[in-house]
């Protein structure tokens, strides 16, 4: 796979992926927008809060977290499609893309079958803080005939360890949205290394599986955020080290 590197030039390495103990696939809510650029950063510098996640009050870090995109390849996040940024709390990631729709149909190209996307984020923390993910959730659009089925592929790792998996869910489309939700259990939560700054890698995929329509009929889906309001999102819980 071609990976295109925007601030500096590395090798996406395998890695543990973050297991989910719950994968769902649900009705639309809105999310806020995203707004910095591939190769650009991000920063938070809101006052430290308390915020609950999972029932634990979790801590925020004082001071600044920089979120900078460093690398992205793949057919659903081209070149200079994919924007990153953490919110003013701290708590959250969230990623736009603008050219990722997988389709069939009499017009599509066969390759519009599948689309997939793996970037480099890399997460500043402040000294003496750990972080990880704890919930995932993708928000999309699309239109799918009833011989054609669509699916959703994510993966989450940090680089340098071990190992490497994935999770794919069916895709059930309400007024023509979807919400796919991805939680992570308190026992399962991987921490970034405390006093490093340990580059987070982010896999996703969206594949279609068509009908004998697709001759006549376009099916699509897509978590282009050029096409609807909704972001992906990923939820973080930080801790002292």
């Amino acid at each position: 796979m071609r990976i295109t590197r925007t601030t500096t030039i590395m090798a996406i390495t395998a890695a543990t992926a973050l297991t989910a103990t719950a994968l769902t696939v649900s009705a639309n809510a809105a999310v806020n927008d995203v707004a910095a650029g591939a190769g650009s950063a991000a920063t938070a510098d809101g006052a430290a809060t308390s915020t609950t996640t999972n029932a634990t009050a979790a801590v925020v870090p004082p001071g600044a977290v920089t979120i900078a995109l460093k690398a992205a390849g793949g057919t659903g996040c081209p070149r200079g499609t994919t924007k990153a940024r953490v919110n003013a709390a701290k708590t959250t990631i969230y990623l736009r893309y603008s050219k990722y729709t997988a389709q069939v149909g009499p017009k599509a190209p066969s390759a519009d079958i599948r689309r997939f996307c793996q970037l480099v984020v890399a997460v500043k923390a402040p000294q003496g803080f750990s972080y990880a993910v704890t919930t995932v959730t993708h928000y999309g659009h699309g239109k799918l005939a009833s011989d054609t089925k669509g699916y959703l592929q994510s993966a989450l790792y940090f680089a340098g360890t071990g190992g490497g998996q994935s999770t794919e869910s069916r895709v059930t489309l309400r007024s023509s949205k979807f919400t796919a939700k991805r939680s992570i259990a308190d026992a399962k939560l991987v921490w970034s290394r405390c006093g490093e700054q340990q580059d987070l890698n982010i896999k996703s995929g969206l594949r279609i599986a068509k009908g004998a329509s697709a001759k006549r009929t376009r099916s699509y889906l897509t978590i282009d955020t050029s096409k609807v309001t909704e972001s992906t999102s990923f939820n973080i819980r930080w801790k002292k080290c």
